[in-house]
């Protein structure tokens, strides 16, 4: 036990609260010199001695009687309220007792309840004010702490993530030191990662106004904002939460023309970023014609920058992918999954599966396959082409595949790919796969 918490051990929880609730008053009316002195030195007794109890120090006092005490004065005097409006004017221990409370009571739970939880979710401007802590650098990095509790609750995150304070953090992440600006942009991730589905369902509902303030990070002139967005963007792209979210970005040429710009960054690491988003553009079967076209159109440029992209880099995953990329780009890859006509291209079409999605994908005869399926099955099959041998097809009806399957449930950075069509005689890395028969046309 604490200087002073022993020094207040004879207060009861009650009692604590209302001190600390009357000194903090004082400390706000703003009264003299030292009649603020000796109310921050109270506040700061009363603050110690409340953290003794919620961590069950207070040797004479009955643990979670008195913790149950507590909280229910903490609520009943709007205590966190004036903790987080007076914590500028706390000292330097005190701000960080004050924090420390506000997670102990955040994280207390009475069965499957957990109180404050609701209590701050009933109370909804105390996020907005934890939020704004970071307009103040002297306590930012406390408030900070307390935002990173409260984002860790669904429905608290919800709250903040579907307000316009939300877009507060992109100030914070632009405009405030080093220290606060790298807390701002570790909560706005938090805010966007930790909840999926509710997060995916945000992104769903308010897509444009998201990513057109996004890009501004993107565009950063600071080194550390872009290439933590890049990265952030990469990752929520590829959550198999996102895949919505994904196609949509991907078939933006404003955003393909980002990206290709950000490739070309001084700064390898901000390259590095970029192209982990640019390999989603390339990898994806169903390109529209507009983003077909530009990849198409930037073929040989693309081809001689992806070649002597990081040579360097002693990263197996990394070379597999950008050889893929190579090789894409190299093959029909950069064709639009749409058919101008269709009668003139040798396809069939394989379902393919990533997770909870299973889009159904073109492929064009002699390309590959794209990076976003697990297993391919046949579910259509031109009839001509079980006998006619000038097919790329066995003749015995059955279309041997070989693969490399990076299967990435949950590491959002790898592609999943399956490559290479081929017809010789299944090895150990080959699929067989039997089509199905189609009845015969009429006409």
């Amino acid at each position: 036990m604490n200087f002073f918490a022993s020094k207040l051990r004879n207060k009861s929880p009650a009692e604590l609260v209302r001190l600390l609730r009357d000194n903090t008053i004082k400390l706000e009316a703003g009264y003299a010199a030292n009649n603020n002195m000796e109310a921050s030195e109270e506040i700061s007794k009363s603050l110690s001695a409340m953290k003794s109890i919620l961590n069950g120090e207070a040797g004479d006092q009955d643990s979670l009687g008195g913790i149950t005490q507590l909280a229910n004065e903490v609520y009943s005097q709007d205590v966190l309220k004036l903790l987080i409006l007076n914590m500028p004017k706390f000292d330097f221990e005190a701000k960080k007792d004050a924090s420390q409370i506000f997670n102990l009571l955040l994280r207390r739970q009475i069965g499957h309840r957990s109180p404050t939880v609701d209590y701050v979710g009933r109370n909804k401007e105390l996020i907005y004010l934890v939020l704004r802590g970071y307009e103040n650098e002297d306590v930012a990095l406390n408030t900070g702490t307390i935002l990173k509790e409260l984002l860790r609750y669904e429905n608290l995150a919800r709250i903040l993530l579907y307000s316009d304070e939300f877009y507060l953090f992109l100030d914070y992440i632009e405009k405030t030191s080093f220290g606060t600006s790298c807390d701002a942009f570790a909560n706005m991730k938090e805010c966007l990662t930790r909840h999926k589905p509710m997060v995916a369902q945000y992104l769903d509902q308010h897509y444009d106004r998201f990513f057109t303030a996004y890009k501004g990070l993107i565009l950063s002139p600071n080194y550390v904002t872009k290439r933590q967005s890049l990265k952030l963007l990469g990752e929520i792209l590829l959550d198999r939460a996102n895949y919505g979210i994904m196609t949509r970005y991907i078939a933006s040429t404003e955003n393909l023309q980002i990206i290709m710009n950000t490739l070309r960054d001084k700064s390898r690491n901000i390259q590095f970023e970029a192209f982990h988003v640019f390999k989603v553009f390339v990898a994806n079967p169903n390109k529209p014609p507009a983003i077909a076209n530009i990849l198409r159109k930037n073929k040989d440029k693309l081809l001689a920058y992806l070649r002597e992209f990081h040579k360097d880099r002693e990263d197996e995953l990394f070379n597999d992918e950008k050889a893929y990329l190579i090789n894409q780009s190299e093959s029909a890859g950069l064709l639009s999954a749409e058919c101008t006509n269709s009668d003139e291209r040798d396809s069939f079409v394989l379902q393919l599966r990533l997770c909870d999605h299973a889009p159904l994908l073109s492929y064009f005869s002699g390309s590959h396959i794209s990076p976003f399926g697990a297993i391919a099955i046949p579910v259509a099959f031109p009839k001509h082409s079980h006998n006619d041998t000038s097919r790329p097809f066995p003749g015995s009806g059955h279309l041997y595949i070989s693969f490399y399957c990076y299967l990435a449930l949950s590491d959002s950075t790898s592609v999943h790919r399956i490559l290479a069509t081929q017809t010789r005689t299944p090895k150990r890395d080959h699929v067989r796969v039997q089509p199905p028969s189609f009845p015969e046309r009429s006409g």
